[in-house]
């Protein structure tokens, strides 16, 4: 059983959400954690469950809200253990005892739960009572929100934010594939197709892997350019950054670290959500400019087709045009050999095939 597999098992019917199970999957054989940020419904719990599903895993869900009360995250109260004077929880199918877990609305918990989130998600650690610390088996935890923790919710949650290593914006479906969203198949139910040995061997590879000479350097010189524009990445995140970068060339079946495995660190070494936009183009530039340069094709298209107001106007045909010179120019972009070529040229066929149907059914 190969990542891979994994990986093409969670996205089998997910529209515009490769690359983010991509990531998860990094996250998961790093032994980090993963937060997305996006509008409701686009699919984010949806990638967790379904991650779960496919690991065989013990999972824990939970919508944290600012009334939810310790029972519902951390078990109940032991009542017998009460009465010999004990304080002991039952944790039994709870975050202390789960392997992975999903933190729906990550910021609405109450202050009373910041501690024990950040001692399960950091130190993998839980305080039970008057039994003692107990060690949790947790692997990765998946949160999503709807925003970004700014302002007050940045001072009050800072700790917290920082615990999940990998970060990523989700927009919705781009309005090319609403057709395919909206009238498409349901995405097929997930069955087990690896488990949690199967992760723990993929994490010792991970950990086993050398880096290139330039590859160091590369990833040295990339911290510094950030630190240049402003990102100061903290010490803690520039070391577990370098996990990041090993399970992305396990992933990749690279022998060692290459340049082009740094790519997703451009979703880990930057501090505050305004910081974003500037990781992602340093690292992406640095790292994997083909690949850069593929995503800039992507956006610029589904930016033109996002524009059309009109589908049965010259601005509609401009667009067709607009779009088929920058399939041109993906294809004459060499294929890295790690199957994201195949999954933008997918993409864009089908912004072609549902812009050019668009055009049909209103003309």
């Amino acid at each position: 059983m190969t990542m891979k597999t994994v990986i093409d098992t969670v996205s089998e019917g997910l529209i515009e959400r490769d690359y983010e199970c991509r990531l998860i999957m990094l996250a998961i054989v790093s032994d980090e954690h993963f937060l997305m940020v996006g509008p409701p419904g686009t699919g984010k719990s949806l990638m967790a469950d379904r991650y779960i599903g496919a690991l065989a895993a013990r999972g824990f869900g939970q919508l944290m809200h600012k009334h939810l009360p310790p029972e519902e995250l951390i078990g109940p109260v032991m009542l017998s253990k009460l009465k010999q004077d004990q304080y002991e929880r039952m944790v039994t199918g709870m975050l202390p005892e789960a392997e992975f877990a999903f933190l729906d609305e990550i910021w609405k918990g109450s202050p009373a739960l910041l501690n024990v989130q950040l001692g399960i998600l950091n130190e993998r650690k839980f305080r039970n009572g008057t039994s003692g610390v107990v060690n949790c088996p947790l692997i990765t935890a998946i949160a999503a929100s709807n925003e970004w923790p700014i302002g007050d919710g940045y001072e009050t949650m800072g700790a917290l934010f920082d615990r999940f290593l990998i970060r990523k914006s989700i927009t919705a479906v781009s309005t090319g594939l609403r057709a395919q969203l909206a009238f498409g198949d349901e995405p097929p139910a997930v069955s087990p197709v690896a488990t949690v040995a199967d992760v723990k061997q993929w994490q010792a590879e991970s950990r086993a892997k050398q880096w290139q000479d330039d590859a160091k350097d590369a990833f040295l010189d990339g911290i510094v350019s950030l630190e240049q524009q402003g990102v100061i990445v903290g010490d803690r995140r520039i070391r577990a950054a370098t996990k990041v970068a090993q399970s992305s060339a396990v992933l990749n079946e690279h022998d060692k670290v290459e340049v082009s495995d740094l790519d997703p660190l451009k979703h880990v070494l930057w501090a505050t959500p305004d910081q974003e936009a500037k990781a992602a183009e340093v690292i992406g530039k640095m790292a994997d400019p083909l690949s850069y340069r593929v995503q800039e094709i992507l956006m610029e298209a589904k930016e033109t087709i996002d524009n059309v107001k009109d589908f049965n106007s010259g601005e509609a045909f401009s667009a067709v045009s607009k779009v088929k010179t920058l399939m041109k120019e993906m294809d004459k972009i060499p294929d890295p050999g790690t199957g994201t070529m195949d999954s933008a040229k997918k993409y864009i066929r089908q912004l072609l095939q549902d812009l050019n149907r668009r055009i049909i059914d209103v003309t």
